[in-house]
């Protein structure tokens, strides 16, 4: 398992600093918090599993992926999902909210979300829960050997979706069938705002409980 020495040691070679902190940061809220910036500068490292393919992305903290771009990205086929922290450990060497896209083993996949390009800068872990790394979207390339790709979307464009559909649905419909849709409506907006069914403990497309360090 990578240190956060060896991951220091590791970007010093690139000129690049890693900064540590006396409070934790294992989500995107409370490493902006920590950094003294925008939530979406946080670059949060994610690990997915598709089939059987481990695939770490690196998106903004304010961002979900979606899961058919991910594998539109990577050309992977199977199910997407996010891993038990067992698997965590074992395919990227490093605990949950922690997670960083340095020193990974050659068999993970890396992404670099475009979304990032946004930003002159932004701010990834570096191996454990209580530290950040400046960078900027084409150092991540260039070390990690990464692919990017436009991977994720915002809150909004998702809950502008399921408001279409509410719309589409049950505004012709009666009252009767209305009825009968009521709760998978409720579900859809309860989707769009907070994701769907948790899986270890977050939501993978909650942004504001995915771990800045990963999963």
């Amino acid at each position: 398992m990578p240190s956060i020495q060896d991951v220091k040691t590791y970007l010093a070679q690139y000129g690049i600093e890693v900064w540590e902190f006396e409070e934790l940061t294992p989500t995107s809220e409370t490493a902006a918090k920590a950094v003294g910036c925008k939530v979406a500068e946080i670059a949060k490292s994610i690990l997915f599993v598709v089939g059987d393919q481990p695939v770490v992305v690196v998106t903004c903290g304010d961002r979900r992926i979606k899961g058919s771009r991910l594998k539109q990205a990577t050309g992977l086929k199977g199910k997407v999902r996010l891993p038990g922290e067992d698997e965590v450990m074992r395919y990227t060497g490093y605990a949950p909210g922690g997670v960083c896209p340095f020193l990974l083993p050659k068999s993970v996949k890396v992404l670099i979300d475009t979304c990032m390009r946004q930003f002159p800068r932004v701010y990834a872990a570096a191996g454990n829960d209580r530290s950040a790394v400046p960078i900027s979207v084409d150092q991540l390339l260039d070390i990690t050997g990464g692919v990017e790709a436009a991977v994720s979307e915002s809150l909004s464009e998702n809950a502008f979706s399921a408001t279409f559909f509410f719309h589409s649905v049950t505004a012709p419909q009666g009252a009767a069938k209305e009825s009968r849709l009521a709760p998978l409506l409720l579900q859809l907006f309860l989707d769009a705002f907070f994701g769907p069914p948790k899986v270890f403990g977050k939501s993978e497309s909650d942004p504001k409980k995915e771990c800045a360090g990963g999963s």
